[in-house]
């Protein structure tokens, strides 16, 4: 189990195109991050800390679909999980309701 600290969220990536329109196979070390869409695993109890000394609760839960600040997630090396990275609450743009 995995438990985030302050304001962070451990998000899984949907994956992008791998190959282009004309069938052009687009190798991953040369992939750009082509969605800002993925999935919330894992976020902190308490959220942000005012400086008030007050907490101030996270607006996402585990297993919202959310859309992302591009680039601004730092990948980490979860077993099991790939495509994880962990963002900034406030990277996270909007939640996608089905």
């Amino acid at each position: 189990m995995i438990k985030t600290l302050g304001d962070r969220v451990l998000i899984k990536l949907d994956k992008g195109a791998e190959t282009t329109e004309g069938g052009l196979v687009i190798p991953e070390n040369a992939r750009d991050k082509q969605t800002c869409y993925g999935t919330v695993l894992a976020i902190s109890e308490h959220g942000l800390l005012t400086p008030k000394g007050k907490y101030l609760p996270l607006q996402v839960k585990v297993g919202d679909r959310v859309l992302v600040r591009q680039y601004a997630g730092t990948d980490v090396d979860v077993e099991g999980i790939p495509g994880a990275e962990v963002f900034r609450e406030n990277d996270i743009y909007a939640i996608i309701e089905e």
